[in-house]
């Protein structure tokens, strides 16, 4: 009898351990389930960030001017691939100190396919305009993946680019903006985690760009700001929080569009200014803010999308009603030249012939005839 309670004693154990097991792998999965839906906090981060640093060598900086420095590069070892779409050159699983100078990896006037993909960059020069990366003069066609930036002055800097798609980074701790658009058109900013910067994402007179899918939060100001002239930019379903100023600040821009955003305990969360005109907000989810939205904006005043080509055909045809204009005049003088010169002509061959009957002078002879006679 005491053995089959000894028995039932042993297999209750190993249920419950079993049990105990069952509960610790489904616990475990969904954390994995939770980290990998892009919420990872800054801890996580940084422990990411140090195993890399740990399985990866430390490199020197990449500068690329022109389209064949990527030649160079690839000769030198730190890059693949051919500069078309299908086989883009690929920088990638590198881990680079700035060095506190310049920017990490510095890309400009660049037109092939490239990407960046899988590096640790940090430890930028502190003044405008460096970064962990940098594209610079003229650059397109560049997908930034799957990269751990931090420590720097901005974490990603853009100037003049267009055509780039920045997607699934980590960007966390610089001192000047997650990532700056300066004179952008055309980007896509999607799906990157941006947290503890001075700034979150600042797009300065760049237009035309998608800002996406993006968690911006825990940064000292402004989580995204829309400033100098910049429009037609879309920022839809990010989530802006915890921010000590304002989650989305409009400044001086025009005509762009903020839906489907997330914007939860910011001091403000959407700021339009009264220099700014006809940008639309709709369907947002506002949560902790001191104030939701301060919208200052100006009456919207619709802009003719053809004006310019409006404006190019009527100087086009007053041009020519002036030229047109000026021929007929042209011809009406030349008609009224050759009129008076015929009719100096003239004048002056009658003066002539009078001259010279002057000279000349008629003699009448006078002829007998028999009637005279008589």
């Amino acid at each position: 009898m005491r053995s089959k309670l000894k028995l039932k004693g042993y297999q209750f154990t190993l249920i419950a351990i079993i049990i105990l097991f069952s509960i610790i792998i489904n616990f475990r999965g969904e954390f994995n389930s939770d980290k990998g839906s892009n919420q990872l906090d800054t801890f996580q981060i940084s422990e990411i960030n140090a195993e890399e640093l740990k399985t990866s060598p430390i490199s020197g900086k990449i500068s690329v001017n022109g389209n064949s420095d990527w030649i160079n590069l690839k000769n030198a070892g730190k890059c693949t691939g051919l500069g078309t779409s299908s086989n883009p050159y690929i920088v990638k699983d590198f881990v680079i100190d700035g060095g506190n100078s310049g920017s990490c990896i510095e890309i400009r006037n660049t037109d092939v396919y490239f990407e960046i993909k899988n590096c640790t960059l940090y430890n930028s020069g502190g003044i405008w305009g460096n970064g962990g990366i940098r594209f610079g003069e003229l650059v397109s066609n560049g997908l930034v993946i799957n990269n751990t930036i931090y420590d720097s002055y901005n974490g990603i800097f853009i100037e003049f680019g267009t055509n780039l798609n920045i997607s699934k980074n980590n960007i966390f701790n610089n001192s000047g903006a997650g990532i700056h658009l300066f004179n952008s058109l055309n980007n896509e900013i999607s799906e990157n985690i941006i947290l503890t910067n001075n700034q979150g994402i600042i797009l300065s007179n760049s237009s035309s760009n998608t800002i996406s899918g993006n968690e911006v939060s825990n940064n000292v100001n402004v989580g995204i700001t829309i400033m100098d002239k910049s429009k037609d930019n879309k920022v839809l379903g990010n989530v802006f929080n915890k921010h000590g100023g304002v989650g989305i600040d409009i400044i001086f821009s025009s005509r762009n569009e903020i839906r489907s955003n997330t914007i939860t305990n910011n001091t403000i969360g959407i700021i339009l200014d009264e220099n700014s005109m006809c940008n639309e907000y709709s369907n947002n989810i506002f949560d902790g803010n001191n104030d939701d939205i301060q919208d200052n904006q100006a009456v919207c005043i619709i802009e003719n999308p053809f004006i310019v080509e409006i404006t190019i055909a009527l100087g086009i045809v007053f041009i020519s009603i002036i030229i047109a204009t000026g021929l007929i005049l042209k011809r009406r003088k030349s008609t009224i030249e050759v009129k008076r010169f015929k009719k100096h002509n003239k004048r002056e061959a009658e003066e002539n012939l009078l001259v010279e009957k002057r000279k000349n002078p008629i003699k009448l002879e006078f002829v007998e005839t028999e009637e005279s006679k008589e």
